[in-house]
C-alpha cells in the first residue's frame, strides 16, 4: 500500500516551541479507512529506532530531540486494519544548538575527537584539564555555517584522563562575564560584591594608571550567582581603577608551553618559553590527586629555560606541570 501524502514541510507553524521539540505537519490522506500516522525517526538514515503514533492528523509534535544532531525522519499511514503503508520518501533535519554541545569519540593511536555543534559564526577556545585546577586552551576554532566543527585532541594519549569543555571568545551570553554587582567604601577598606559564573573565582586588579594593573583580592562566586571581597583601600592614591580576571582558565597566549623533553639517567629534562618578571613554579604529581611543588624560578630576560628533575621510573608514572604568577 502506497503512502498518499504530497509534502512534508519543516517548520510547520510559526510560534512558541518548547526546547528540543520538532513540529511537523503534511496533507492528510482522504481515505476514511485511514486511522492515523507513524512518525518513525533516528539519527542514521533509514535506521528508526523511535516511534511516535498519532491519529488522524496532520499535526503532530516530536520531543526529546537533541539540538546540533542530525536525525533522518520517515512517516508511515496507518489503516483501522491495522495495515501499515511503506515509508515516506526521507527528510533530515537538526535543531539548531543555542549552546554549544560537545560529543567525545576515540581515535586511533590515543587520540581523541570532539564533535561539536556550536552557533554559527561564534568562536570557541577548546579548553582540556586534568585536575579541574586549570583549564588549558589548547586550540580555538570559529564555527561555519554548518553550525558544527571537528577537533582532534593529539596529545590526549599522554593523560591517564582529560575533560574538556568550550570557552566562548565573541560571544557571552548574559551572566557568564563577571561584572562589579556592587562596591561600598569602609574603615576596612572596599566591600567588592561580584557576579559571575558559579564556582568561577577571580582576581580583582587594580590601577591608577591604567597600564599597570596590580591584583589585590580574590573572589569566587558561589550559589546565588555572586561573591564578596574586601579590597584594601590605598590612601596614597585619590583615585582607584578595577577589574576582574579569571583564575581558573588561561587562554593558549598567557601560558608557558612546554617545547620538549628528555629523560636522561635518573632524570627529567624540561625546556620551556619564559616571559620576564615572571615566577615559574614547577608542580609534580603521581596520581592527579594532589600535586607537590618542586621548585619555584624567576627570569629576569625571557627566552628559553630549562628545569631537570631526579627522578626514578621505578617509581611510577610523573607528570609535570607549571603554575606561572607575575
Amino acid at each position: 500500500m502506497g503512502l498518499l501524502w504530497a509534502s512534508l514541510s519543516l517548520p510547520l507553524h510559526a510560534g512558541f516551541a518548547l526546547p528540543g521539540s520538532l513540529t511537523l505537519a503534511w496533507d492528510a490522506v482522504s481515505d476514511p479507512g485511514v486511522a492515523g500516522y507513524n512518525i518513525y525517526y533516528g539519527t542514521t538514515s533509514q535506521v528508526y529506532p523511535y516511534v511516535v503514533h498519532v491519529g488522524d492528523t496532520n499535526v503532530a509534535t516530536i520531543f526529546g530531540l537533541v539540538p546540533g544532531i542530525t536525525y533522518f525522519i520517515a512517516m508511515t499511514t496507518r489503516l483501522a486494519t491495522g495495515l501499515e503503508s511503506a515509508y515516506s520518501d526521507e527528510i533530515v533535519f537538526s535543531l539548531p544548538s543555542t549552546v554549544p554541545v560537545i560529543r567525545p569519540s576515540a581515535l586511533p593511536a590515543g587520540q581523541v575527537g570532539l564533535a561539536v555543534s556550536a552557533p554559527a559564526g561564534h568562536t570557541y577556545d577548546v579548553l582540556a584539564t586534568e585536575d579541574f585546577a586549570l583549564w588549558l586552551s589548547i586550540g580555538t576554532v570559529t564555527v561555519d555555517a554548518s553550525g558544527a566543527f571537528n577537533f582532534i585532541d593529539p596529545d590526549a594519549a599522554q593523560y591517564p584522563s582529560r575533560f574538556y569543555q568550550l570557552h566562548e571568545t565573541t560571544y557571552t551570553v548574559p551572566g557568564s562575564l563577571p561584572v562589579f554587582n556592587r562596591i561600598t567604601a569602609s574603615d576596612a577598606g572596599l566591600q567588592v560584591q561580584i557576579t559571575g559564573q558559579v564556582g568561577h573565582t577571580y582576581e580583582i586588579l587594580t590601577t591608577q594608571d591604567m597600564q599597570v594593573w596590580g591584583v589585590v583580592g580574590f573572589a569566587t562566586v558561589g550559589i546565588g550567582g555572586s561573591g564578596t571581597a574586601t579590597v584594601p583601600a590605598n590612601p596614597y592614591f585619590p583615585i582607584s581603577f578595577y577589574k576582574l580576571r579569571e583564575t581558573d582558565y588561561a587562554s593558549a597566549q598567557t601560558l608557558a608551553p612546554f617545547m620538549f623533553y628528555s629523560i636522561l639517567p635518573g632524570f627529567v629534562q624540561i625546556l620551556y618559553e619564559v616571559e620576564p618578571g615572571l615566577t615559574y613554579t614547577f608542580l609534580k604529581t603521581g596520581d592527579f590527586s594532589s600535586w607537590t611543588s618542586i621548585t619555584s624560578l624567576r627570569f629576569l630576560d625571557g627566552g628559553t629555560a630549562a628545569f631537570t628533575d631526579a627522578f626514578d621510573p621505578a617509581g611510577g608514572p610523573r607528570t609535570y606541570r607549571l603554575s606561572v604568577s607575575n
